[in-house]
């Protein structure tokens, strides 16, 4: 399946909302693919969405927010590309939904950052692989994430 979940240019935004709206049906995303790509200056924001397969990508200036989603392990194993991306400062961000209660975790598999890109990962988030920082990209992690299964490389202000 190709990218599902997509936002260019600047002032675009997509996003996949499963707490500000109540409804019947299960909410999540289920992709081989490319799940959220977001370039240009566009946001593609999964709030709350729960599990979810695919990667994610962040490039030119785009930003991809996973808000209480949880990357699936085992995601990364189908078509598109092999780990998550941000490049040319594009920017990830994983962290749990704190406006509900209790808060909705998040979870992020192997990501690599290139390109003066950023990836940011807070509030007790698991990273599930490795991350890896390279031409000038960096990565901040707060005290409270758990990094599972992999290193961090790289990447300047990230705490082991």
């Amino acid at each position: 399946m190709p990218t599902i979940f997509a936002a260019a240019d600047g002032g675009t935004l997509a996003d996949i909302d499963c707490v500000s709206v109540d409804t019947p049906h299960p909410c999540g995303l289920m992709v081989t693919g490319v799940a959220a790509q977001a370039f240009g200056g566009g946001t593609a924001s999964l709030y709350g969405a729960g599990d979810f397969t695919g990667q994610v990508s962040a490039d030119d200036r785009g930003t991809v927010q996973l808000l209480g989603a949880r990357q699936l392990a085992g995601a990364q194993a189908g078509q598109g590309p092999p780990v998550n991306t941000a490049d040319f400062f594009g920017m990830i961000e994983a962290a749990a939904f704190i406006d509900v209660d209790p808060p909705l975790p998040a979870r992020i598999l192997s990501t690599v950052a290139d390109h003066f890109a950023r990836v940011l990962v807070t509030d007790d988030t698991a990273l599930v692989g490795t991350l890896q920082c390279t031409s000038a990209a960096d990565a901040w992690l707060d005290a409270t994430v758990v990094v599972n299964q992999g290193a961090v490389t790289g990447c300047a202000h990230a705490a082991p």
